[in-house]
């Protein structure tokens, strides 16, 4: 696989550290908040179970047709996992083979890697490629060709409902949680310590565009934070005052943080912990929207069996153990 976004190390941390006794690859700043419950799994279904064969009742063929049944069964489950997932195909029957093409948020660009190279190592003969932008980008090229990727991961719910409601993927399933941040530059030079700060007169922030995304929860944020009363009159006036940039994905705003053009900006948890470059600075819990990942094959999927294989092994036991060493949260 062959990223294309910012490469780095795959972290290997717990997901939220402890009060002030902090490892290397989280760098909190200030006190953390208290453990996020884990949200309720959303609306999203997964796959249905299969019905239950059907028996033929004449010459005493019962035990025979049913032993056949399970016997197919076993080999026709990477289909139908595809099928539920939306996906069409003109693939040849027989054994999973080829490589996938993965669209996903530019947030999972790091972790993706990891789970790309355990994927292959699991199913030999199947391989999954990414392309790794905006949530928003990416949907924009799926409605111009609708066959250009297998797999669609968006960064929230809103953009993987605009697909479905355009009909270019099937039924999607939630694969993780994250959270949101401040993040600073290594020693922070800024002094920025909390929400507060980011409408500090002097302080440069940059957050990614409200289009995308982190840049829609970067709003939900602040717009938590005013109604909850946990920062002052005038915030709102002195955040826009202070930002000097809005990117077009989370990587922007993590680069112009690391290379100190900036004292602050606002990304999600992981990226924090996926880069020495940054140090984090938790916001108050109820400020903080979870957000989440949803992910479905598409409808006119070119390698729609090794998609649904990739999906499921993300779902499984080692594929959720990737994602909570990165920081994600399950779902």
């Amino acid at each position: 696989m062959h990223p294309r976004a910012l490469p780095g190390p795959e972290p290997s941390s717990s997901p939220r550290p402890s009060g002030r006794a902090l490892s290397l690859s989280t760098r909190w700043v200030g006190t953390t908040p208290s453990p996020t419950p884990r949200p309720p799994t959303g609306a999203f279904l997964a796959v249905r179970p299969w019905r239950r064969a059907g028996e033929r009742r004449q010459c005493g063929c019962v035990w025979q047709h049913r032993h056949r049944a399970a016997f197919l069964l076993a080999g026709l489950a990477t289909p139908v996992i595809a099928a539920a997932c939306g996906a069409v195909s003109g693939e040849a029957p027989g054994r999973a083979s080829g490589t996938a093409t993965l669209f996903a948020a530019a947030s999972l660009a790091r972790v993706m890697g990891g789970e790309a190279g355990a994927f292959a190592r699991a199913h030999p003969g199947e391989s999954v490629d990414g392309d790794y932008e905006g949530s928003q980008q990416l949907l924009a090229k799926l409605r111009a060709d609708p066959g250009v990727a297998d797999l669609f991961i968006s960064a929230d719910t809103a953009r993987m409902d605009e697909a479905r409601r355009q009909d270019l993927v099937g039924t999607p399933v939630v694969l993780a949680h994250n959270r949101m941040v401040i993040i600073v530059p290594r020693g922070n030079p800024g002094r920025v310590t909390a929400l507060a700060d980011l409408a500090r007169s002097g302080t440069r922030l940059v957050v990614a565009d409200p289009a995308v995304p982190a840049g829609a929860f970067t709003v939900r944020l602040f717009t938590n934070a005013v109604a909850r009363g946990d920062v002052a009159a005038g915030f709102d006036a002195g955040v826009a005052r202070n930002t000097v940039s809005r990117e077009d994905n989370v990587e922007g705003v993590v680069t112009k943080v690391a290379s100190g053009e900036v004292d602050a900006g606002v990304a999600y948890a992981t990226d924090a912990m996926a880069t020495s470059d940054v140090a984090a600075v938790p916001v108050p819990e109820g400020d903080d929207p979870l957000t989440s990942y949803p992910a479905a094959v598409t409808r006119q999927a070119r390698h729609a069996r090794v998609a649904a294989d990739f999906l499921a092994f993300l779902r499984s036991s080692a594929g959720q153990d990737i994602l909570r060493r990165a920081g994600f949260l399950p779902p």
